[in-house]
């Protein structure tokens, strides 16, 4: 579980280059967002959920790596 957590972390945090916008997060939510079908971004209301869901978990990983265990369970 604790390999798992790294990955993930370094998947979301890490910065390639020191650019803010070039994480793995960054260029998967982006690829996420294209349509396929059609060839161009998808509307904002077909898209908003997936990005949503993405904050929440986001902000779950940062309060697991964040606080220290003996604090989880207050």
């Amino acid at each position: 579980m604790e390999a798992l957590l790294c990955v993930l972390v370094a998947f979301i945090f890490y910065k390639y280059n020191r650019f803010v916008f070039t994480s793995g997060l960054i260029h998967f939510t982006t690829i996420l967002g294209i349509n396929i079908d059609v060839g161009r971004l998808r509307p904002i209301k077909h898209y908003l959920y997936l990005l949503a869901r993405v904050v929440y978990y986001v902000q779950v990983l940062r309060a697991e790596v964040l606080l220290p265990v003996s604090q989880h369970d207050h």
